[in-house]
This record gives structure tokens, sequence and C-alpha cells, in this order.
């Protein structure tokens, strides 16, 4: 605005905004203990070699519909999977059956192809539901383990496309609830975690005598200079890193210890050769 004699008072400013925002809800919580109904507030843990039923809700909460969603849940080593299935209630064009990808991370997982949601009337519709079942690890090397107590926890995520702002949104975390008090409502997006209580199974199945702090792992024939990395890997923690020494006191790897990884893999040698998964 200018001039040389007027006046000119600017009495209104107008902002222009993209209002569209995808905002998926992918609630997971866990329905059964070893065939049990879990109620509210009811603390979770359970036994070795016994089955846990989840259940992941997914809502739409923004306002547009949503293109090329996916669900993935990587099954932790303490746990194994038993089974899953969909149910389509509204608003999911492709009514894709969910799998289980053992190749994917270190003990396979579950993956869901959703495919397209759309936006519903109401934010509070229950568009369709995953409903899987694990079963806890009966592995006398996880569960003595002096280090960790044994739990099963469950960080999945879902993934998609916003049908008319075409952004893009990647391991969105789930949630398992919304927060009271001063953050109400405020999304839960810590991982569902249930404990396993192993006291008894270990006195009855893990007292044999049998050193459970090591793994054997025999080859023979091997072809190539190195053991392939991804056929260790599997057996241990998620975010094990591997070392061939370490300070005994501390238990950390020593400044001159070798890392073996994907891109190294572990050396081929004659005889017995000792590593450690930190």
């Amino acid at each position: 605005y200018g001039s040389t004699q007027d006046t000119y008072i600017i009495f209104c400013l107008v902002m222009g905004v993209d209002a569209y925002t995808p905002e998926v809800e992918a609630y997971n919580q866990v329905l059964e203990l070893n065939g049990n109904s879990v109620n509210p507030g009811q603390s979770l843990e359970i036994q070795p070699n016994q089955e846990i039923k989840y259940s992941l809700e997914i809502r739409n909460k923004g306002n547009e519909s949503i293109q090329e969603s996916s669900v993935v849940i990587p099954i932790p080593y303490t746990a194994e999977f038993v089974s899953c299935s969909a149910e389509y209630i509204q608003g999911i064009s492709d009514e894709k059956e969910p799998i289980f990808n053992p190749t994917i991370g270190g003990n396979g997982a579950i993956v869901w192809e959703i495919g397209n949601i759309s936006k519903t009337s109401n934010p509070q519709d229950l568009l369709a539901r995953l409903t899987y079942i694990l079963k806890t690890t009966g592995d006398c090397f996880i569960l003595s383990n002096p280090h960790c107590t044994p739990s099963i926890t469950i960080d999945g995520n879902i993934s998609g496309k916003g049908n008319i702002s075409e952004t893009v949104f990647e391991d969105k975390d789930f949630i398992q609830g919304y927060k009271d008090g001063e953050c109400e409502g405020e999304p839960i997006t810590t991982p569902v975690n249930v404990s396993i209580n192993g006291a008894d199974y270990i006195a009855q199945n893990c007292s044999d005598g049998t050193d459970y702090t090591t793994r054997e792992f025999n080859y023979c024939n091997i072809e190539g200079n190195t053991i392939p990395f991804s056929e260790v890997i599997g057996s241990f923690p998620r975010g094990a890193r591997f070392y061939n020494k370490i300070n005994e006191a501390t238990g950390e790897p020593t400044a001159d210890a070798t890392e073996y990884t994907a891109s190294t893999n572990f050396p081929r040698v004659e005889g017995i050769s000792t590593y450690y998964a930190i």
C-alpha cells in the first residue's frame, strides 16, 4: 500500500493453508493372555510357551482418504508367530489378508497391505481390525539370561499417503490408548509390553547343567571365505552387536575388538571361534 497524500488502514489480513492432513490411527491392545480375557488396568504377565492374543484397530481421524497404507509388526525374539487374520468393517477397498514374512527383521514380521482407506463422517468409526496371536518363547537361552528380564514388546507401525495432499507418512507408531490429566487426549505411543514370568519354567526345564549363556553354531563345507551374518542374527535380540573381544569385567567390547556386521559377515575359520553378542 502506498500514496503521497492518502492514508490506508489495513484492517484485515487473510492467510490460506492446506487443511488436508492424513491421520490414520492404529490402536494396538492385548485381548487375551493364555486364553483369558484382559481387563482394563490389569498387569500384563504370562508364562513361557503360552499364547497372547492381540487386536489392532484401524481408524481414519484425518480429513482425507489414504492411499497405499500398510502395517508392519516385527515379531520380537521372545515370541513366535502363531496366526493372524483381518476383519474389514467399512471404508476399505482392497480386502487383503495379512501375511507372516519370515525374512523381515531378526524374527520375521506380520505384514498387512491394507491399501486405500476412506474418510468416514465420524472419525471414531472402526474401519478394520487385525487379530494376531503370538506364543511366548520357551527357549532357555533367552529366559535364563541373567542380564535381561524377558518380555514381549510390540512396536509396529503404519505407513501410507494422503489422497488429496499426497503427504507421505512412514513408520507412524501404533498407540495403546490416550493420556489422562494435564495431557488428556494425547496418544500413548509406547509399545505394548507383556512381561514373562519364567521362574518356575526355568527351575523345571533350564536347570540341567547346560550352559545357557552360550549358543553353538556348526557349519561344514562352507563356500567362500565368510559365514553369512544373517544365519546368526536371528537367534539374538534385535539390536545385538557382535565382537570378537570383550572386557570380562565390564562386558563391553575392548578398544581393539573387531565388530561383525551384515557387511563383513563372520570369517570362515576352521575349528572353534568365540564371539560376543552385546
